[in-house]
């Protein structure tokens, strides 16, 4: 049995500015294309059950499920509260509702803006 740990890694924010560069680039270029040979194939999944949404989450799979977990924030009213941070994680799953959960796993504290990696 797989055992899914989240572990924090801190990235200097020149290199996670490249990294989201060059994610975007290569997700705005392949979900322009609509030439049915390209080896990617975009599925839009449900939103994620939080009206305010989440800048600088964590995310990654674990026993074919989808894992969203931590995330910051500004709560309504928005841009004049102070920044909240997150410590809940959600999951996909892969089976045919494919609806949100919430875990009752929480990361040890509020995490956001933090590098993944899977061994």
């Amino acid at each position: 049995q797989k055992s899914c740990a989240v572990e924090e890694v801190h990235m200097p924010s020149s290199c996670a500015a490249c990294a989201l560069s060059l994610f975007l680039s290569l997700a705005t270029s392949s979900a322009a294309s609509s030439d049915e040979s390209s080896p990617l194939n975009w599925t839009q999944l449900p939103d994620l059950p939080e009206p305010l949404g989440f800048a600088g989450a964590l995310s990654g799979g674990c026993d074919d499920k989808l894992v969203f977990a931590g995330g910051s924030n500004f709560p309504f009213p928005t841009w004049t509260s102070t920044k909240h941070f997150d410590d809940r994680v959600w999951t996909l799953g892969g089976d045919i509702s494919w609806t949100w959960e919430l875990s009752s796993v929480v990361l040890p504290a509020p995490t956001a803006y933090a590098a993944c990696g899977s061994i």
